[in-house]
């Protein structure tokens, strides 16, 4: 009997492990899709694709779920979220979330950086706080995010066309903003660690 007990309680305790193994080699799987674009664990080496790597879980799961109903505007994640269920992007989230973050690299530029402190104490800090590098669920990092990303999100922020779900005041800020400042304000956030 009690070589029952503990054989039954032994089989338990691996399938759990193995169902907790098969969960982080499914969320580990399911992020190598991502690799292509978005680089290992998230660690985009393509300047004009957003790091993922230790994004807030509920920022990246709102955001698959925006480019998965057409909410979010987008030039192929729409399709790729389709084709995700809500427990995959559940747990891709999480999976990112743990990543560290890896900040881009790229050539620094003081004056940009300076114009890009100025505009970003006037028209972002009260939201993007810690020079950008300070993040909740609604908001990513964007300190140390690539510049040329940055600049594309910002200048779809600025467009009507395009379905991105900023809070207003992000468009009412960014609104009359010249290409050189939007660019200047990307560097500055790229610069930062």
């Amino acid at each position: 009997m009690k070589q029952t007990l503990s054989g039954l309680i032994v089989a338990s305790m691996l399938a759990s492990a193995l169902t907790v193994n098969a969960a982080e080699r499914s969320a580990s799987l399911l992020s190598n899709a991502c690799a292509g674009c978005h680089g290992t664990a998230g660690a985009s080496a393509g300047d004009s694709i957003p790091i993922l790597a230790g994004l807030p879980s509920e920022y990246f799961r709102r955001t698959m779920q925006r480019f998965k109903s057409g909410e979010r505007y987008s030039t192929i994640m729409g399709r790729i979220a389709r084709g995700y269920s809500d427990a995959e992007i559940d747990a891709m989230a999480t999976f990112f979330e743990e990543q560290e973050w890896l900040a881009a690299s790229h050539k620094r530029d003081p004056k940009m950086i300076a114009k890009g402190k100025k505009l970003h104490k006037k028209k972002c800090a009260r939201c993007h706080l810690g020079d950008g590098g300070y993040t909740e669920y609604r908001l990513p990092r964007i300190a140390g995010q690539w510049a040329d990303y940055l600049l594309i999100y910002m200048k779809n922020a600025t467009t009507s066309e395009f379905k991105q779900p900023q809070p207003q005041l992000m468009k009412k800020s960014l609104e009359g903003l010249t290409e050189s400042e939007l660019a200047a304000l990307a560097h500055f956030y790229a610069a930062q660690q």
